[in-house]
């Protein structure tokens, strides 16, 4: 009788153990699904950040006289947001292999944080979707004021070489003259 006494004494820490695991296991999973909501907003953010910097580049586009060095700066911003928004995705992707088992397993007990990560992807969809048409509209534009830059320096060098061309018929035509008088002599 000690031994099955000592043997239910084992099992009863031993399920302790389990329960208290289990229980930290899903508190951790917990905070797991907590950090992948943070996650989201950050890139919600970030993805409202980029929105305001395409709107600056549109700004540029649409001026009269294209300021490159302004454009350039905000291709810069962008480019950081745009290396963010990549970490925050890494990031996102290593949690959520963590817990999705556990979300997918448990979806009654994740009611609340599956519906939050549901708005937030939603969400995301939207600006992401908003941001493909901005940066269409951009590039459109931009092939615009490349192409009026292109012929601005196709009419500089049609100018440059009409002008040459002009000093060099004035120079060989004194050059002939010259030579025309220097044989009646």
């Amino acid at each position: 009788m000690e031994r099955s006494n000592e043997g239910s004494k084992v099992n009863k820490v031993i399920n302790e153990k389990v329960k208290l695991h289990s229980m930290n296991n899903q508190s951790t999973k917990k905070v797991y699904v907590g950090i992948l909501c943070d996650t989201l907003d950050k890139k919600l953010k970030v993805l409202s950040q980029i929105k305001t910097i395409t709107k600056e580049q549109e700004k540029i586009l649409s001026q009269d006289e294209f300021q490159i060095e302004q454009f350039d700066s905000t291709i810069e911003k962008k480019d950081e947001q745009i290396k963010a928004l990549t970490l925050l995705d890494q990031g996102f992707e290593m949690i959520y292999e963590n817990v999705q088992n556990e979300l997918q397993g448990r979806k009654e007990l994740y009611k609340d944080e599956i519906k939050q990560l549901q708005n937030y992807i939603t969400q995301i969809i939207d600006l992401n979707m908003e941001l493909q048409a901005m940066e269409k509209r951009n590039k459109n534009r931009i092939e615009t004021v490349l192409s009026k830059k292109r012929k601005q320096i196709a009419n500089a060098r049609i100018s440059n070489q009409s002008v040459a061309n002009y000093y060099k018929n004035i120079s060989n035509e004194y050059q002939e003259k010259s030579f025309f008088y220097d044989k009646k002599n």
